[in-house]
């Protein structure tokens, strides 16, 4: 599985593991996933498209990065990769 990261404010993250895109805030606490919501954009030719928006998923006490870029790639790795046994 693809990890791909770029820095997020001061100590932040935002990153995507597969296809899935997720951030932090600017301190690297809270987690955000960029989801779909209910909303549609209606264009000015008629056509529509879905709104996508991050939207939090876990507390600022419940999940944090480090600000060091190989220590986050270290937890979202042991978070979301699959351990074989």
């Amino acid at each position: 599985m693809r990890i791909s990261m770029t820095r997020y404010g001061e100590q932040g993250w935002q990153f995507s593991v597969g296809d899935v895109e997720y951030r932090t805030n600017r301190q690297g606490n809270g987690l955000w996933a960029y989801e779909r919501t209910s909303a549609t954009n209606v264009h000015s030719d008629g056509t529509e498209s879905p709104v996508y928006e991050f939207r939090q998923v876990a507390g600022t006490a419940q999940f944090a990065l480090s600000a060091d870029r190989k220590r986050a790639y270290g937890q979202i790795r042991y978070r979301w990769i699959p351990r074989e046994n």
